[in-house]
């Protein structure tokens, strides 16, 4: 249960100091992580044991377990802040999870590449936020190859689709923290399906127990110091992998021929 949750279900009985404690918190969840039980007693004018009877009265043990609690929903994906973090913070953080990213990369991107080119098939799947990701790359890698289509089709379901892909063709997921609670019986399925090399999986660290099911794990770090996840290593790791595949493609043929429809239906507005 969220920090907020509680102090919603236990307003009634909190005492005026008490109240006093909730709307600070309310309005700064972070304060939790940042201060001591001493600091949180002076922000809000009471006493130190009003801070420790507060914590106890929405059901933690002390201040430590609401604090532990709170980081643990961080790194599950709870857009909660718990540090304050400058921009050029912020920005070295996500430079830092690009440089590991794409070095980790660097070990998968061929044969990644050479399977995208050598499928009969490509399935992309992606749910929640993944989604974004999920269409991104179809968009992509549709202007270099055909028989690329993203899954589930909008207000769907996958079990009509899923029937359809074999042995030959590529299933790319993508899974980041707070997945749907279906996407491991997913994963599970399309394994015993297809086998294990046939499936590609995008995800967090939090998603590497996925990988025993697929045959390629890449990870890409969302970040932890901000409230909101970045997935600015996703996308740029789309990108140099359909890079990748259309220098290796070779032919730029299909690419002309799009161009041609563009023209000829007036579609784009060059």
């Amino acid at each position: 249960m969220s920090l907020q949750r509680r102090i919603e279900n236990s307003w009634q009985g909190l005492s005026p100091s008490e109240r006093k404690i909730a709307v600070l918190l309310e309005q700064n969840q972070q304060i939790v992580v940042s201060h001591s039980v001493a600091e949180i007693a002076t922000m809000a004018s009471v006493s130190k044991a009003t801070v420790s009877r507060f914590f106890r009265s929405l059901g933690y043990d002390d201040h430590m377990a609401a604090r532990l609690e709170l980081r643990s929903s961080r790194e599950s994906g709870v857009p909660v802040q718990l540090t304050s973090i400058t921009p050029p913070e912020a920005l070295q953080e996500e430079w830092q999870n690009l440089v590991q990213a794409h070095k980790d990369f660097d070990r998968q991107e061929s044969a990644l590449a050479d399977a995208v080119l050598a499928a009969e098939n490509i399935y992309i799947l992606g749910f929640r936020n993944g989604y974004p990701a999920a269409r991104h790359l179809r968009q992509q890698l549709v202007q270099l190859r055909s028989r690329v289509s993203l899954l589930p089709a909008a207000g769907q379901t996958l079990a009509e689709d899923m029937v359809d892909i074999g042995a030959r063709d590529l299933v790319i997921l993508m899974g980041f923290r707070r997945r749907i609670k279906s996407f491991k019986p997913l994963i599970q399925g399309l394994n015993r399906q297809l086998g294990q090399q046939q499936l590609v999986l995008l995800t967090d660290p939090t998603g590497s127990g996925y990988g025993q099911w697929v045959g390629t794990t890449v990870i890409c770090p969302l970040g932890a110091q901000q409230p909101m996840d970045n997935y600015s290593v996703v996308f740029s790791l789309i990108s140099r992998l359909v890079n990748t595949v259309a220098e290796r493609a070779g032919s730029l043929k299909r690419i002309q021929q799009i161009k041609t429809l563009y023209e000829e239906l007036d579609e784009l507005d060059l």
